[in-house]
């Protein structure tokens, strides 16, 4: 299996961002599916196989979260990702 990793073509995208929309997780959710199923580049947006979450709280603390699959919420399954997945601290 070869590892997840950007081409040398692609950009990181913001796909959400909680100072422009807002605090729900729902949100979020729904950018992300619109962000990959909208328009008619989907297969290009299809090469997008991961996502970084990055999080700071109001006390300033920060953390994120490498995701193996794009955050897309279905209530059938309880997490998003693979054993890929991991949450990370920042100093």
């Amino acid at each position: 299996v070869e590892p997840t990793a950007l081409r040398p073509d692609q950009k990181p995208i913001r796909v959400f961002n909680s100072i422009n929309d807002g605090y729900n997780l729902q949100t979020m959710y729904k950018m992300c599916r619109d962000f990959l199923y909208s328009g008619n580049d989907y297969s290009e947006k299809e090469s997008y196989h991961f996502a970084i979450m990055l999080i700071q709280t109001k006390k300033g603390h920060k953390f994120g979260a490498f995701l193996s699959a794009f955050p897309i919420y279905n209530p059938r399954r309880r997490f998003i990702g693979t054993h890929e997945s991991f949450v990370f601290a920042v100093d």
